[in-house]
């Protein structure tokens, strides 16, 4: 999901089908929203988070199957600018946690929930 979400930011593209394919509910929307707002802005970003992500709950006897994934990620390589090419944060970001809630569709894992905190939170 994260790459697929970088590749958008890097054109602010908050149309892109692709996001679907691993989001949906409440964390699809909260994409949509920060692709909107950053087109909106004139933001675009360069470069991809580094993920670390381990899962602290699977539960796969519910209806659909669930599972909690959560992730330290490092994203002082993914970097915002703005419409002249301009750095916005001159100060790297440091690793923030990442909580995502996920459930399994016809045998496709899609994120339902995400949850990003600040960063220096792990």
């Amino acid at each position: 999901m994260w790459s697929t979400y970088a590749k958008a930011t890097g054109s602010a593209n908050y149309l892109s089908p692709d996001l679907s394919r691993y989001a949906t509910a409440g964390a699809r929307d909260l994409l949509v929203r920060a692709l909107y707002n950053y087109k909106k802005e004139g933001v675009v970003t360069r470069g991809a988070p580094v993920n670390h992500p381990t899962v602290a709950r699977l539960a796969t006897t519910e209806k659909p199957p669930q599972a909690t994934v959560r992730d330290c990620m490092d994203s002082s390589q993914w970097r915002r600018y703005d419409r002249n090419g301009k750095l916005i944060d001159t100060t790297p970001p440091r690793p923030r946690l990442v909580r995502a809630e996920l459930a399994s569709y016809d045998g496709s894992w899609k994120t339902t929930l995400l949850v990003v905190n600040k960063g220096g939170t792990c």
